[in-house]
C-alpha cells in the first residue's frame, strides 16, 4: 500500500484547537470541491491531542494520511491540479503554515494486518540521515511495540497493533512550491494503536517509555517525533 502523509503546523496566530476545528469542520469542503477524492482512495486526519510527558519535537499539529490508488510509486498529486491552486490553497492559508508543511510518500511494510477498531494511536516519525539508520526501521519499530506491550501500566497491552511505513528517500516535498527544498530526514513512520486514551496515557507515563525514547535517540542521533492522535475519516474506508 502506498500512503501519503503531510506534516502540518498551524498558522501563526491560531491556537491548536482553532487549527483542529477548522481542519476538521471546514477544510474537507474545499478538498472535495477540488476533486481530492479523484487522487486518493481514502483520506483521514490525525488530530494531535496532548498527553503528559509527550511532545512533538517539531511542534506538529496534525498529519493527514491518504491511501493512494494502486499503481505507480509516483502517483499524481492534487497539488499539480489547477483546482488545487484556486480552491484549496486559499483555504489552506487560513489555518496552515504552508511553508513548513512537508509531504511524504511511504510504502506500508507491515503486510496484511487486521484493521484496528480503535482510532487512538501513537504516531512515530523516525528521523535519520544515513542509509544504515534507514535499515534499522523495522528493528526500532518492533522494539517500540515490544517494550510498550511489556509495560505493566499499559492496559490491554496484548491488543496493541503496529503498522510500519518506509518513506521513499526522495519523496519529501513542501506544500508551498517556492523553490526552497524541504529537509525532513524522516525515513520511517509507525502507527501504534491503543484500545483507548487511557491505555495510551498509561503507556507514555511509564518510565520504560522514556528509556525507550533515549535508546532510539542514541541509535539514530535524533529524537523521533511522537504524537498522540485521534483519527477522523473524511472519505473512503479505513485501512
Amino acid at each position: 500500500m502506498l500512503v501519503k502523509f503531510v506534516l502540518l503546523k498551524r498558522r501563526i496566530g491560531l491556537s491548536h484547537d482553532q487549527f483542529s476545528r477548522y481542519w476538521r469542520d471546514k477544510h474537507p469542503h474545499a478538498l472535495l470541491a477540488a476533486g481530492h477524492d479523484k487522487y486518493n482512495r481514502a483520506y483521514l486526519q490525525n488530530h494531535r491531542f496532548d498527553v503528559p510527558g509527550l511532545h512533538s519535537v517539531d511542534d506538529l499539529d496534525g498529519i493527514p494520511q491518504m491511501l493512494q490508488f494502486d499503481g505507480s510509486d509516483t502517483p499524481r498529486l492534487i497539488q499539480d491540479d489547477p483546482l488545487y491552486e484556486t480552491i484549496v490553497v486559499p483555504d489552506e492559508e487560513v489555518f496552515i503554515d504552508r511553508a513548513s508543511a512537508c509531504i511524504l510518500l511511504a510504502k506500508m511494510t507491515t503486510g496484511a494486518v487486521p484493521l484496528p477498531a480503535s482510532t487512538i494511536k501513537l504516531l512515530f516519525l523516525l528521523k535519520g540521515d544515513s542509509t544504515g539508520e534507514r535499515r534499522k526501521l523495522s528493528e526500532h519499530l518492533g522494539r517500540v511495540r515490544r517494550e510498550l506491550s511489556r509495560q505493566p501500566s499499559c492496559l490491554y497491552s496484548n491488543q496493541l497493533s503496529l503498522r510500519e511505513h518506509k518513506v521513499f528517500a526522495d519523496s519529501s516535498r513542501s506544500l508551498k512550491d517556492d523553490g526552497n527544498p524541504t529537509i525532513n530526514n524522516c525515513y520511517g513512520i509507525a502507527e501504534i494503536f491503543f484500545p483507548d486514551e487511557l491505555a495510551l496515557t498509561a503507556a507514555v507515563a511509564d518510565p520504560a517509555f522514556t528509556r525507550l525514547m533515549s535508546d532510539v535517540y542514541e541509535a539514530n542521533g535524533m529524537l523521533p517525533n511522537v504524537l498522540a492522535v485521534r483519527e477522523k475519516l473524511i472519505y473512503g474506508r479505513r485501512w
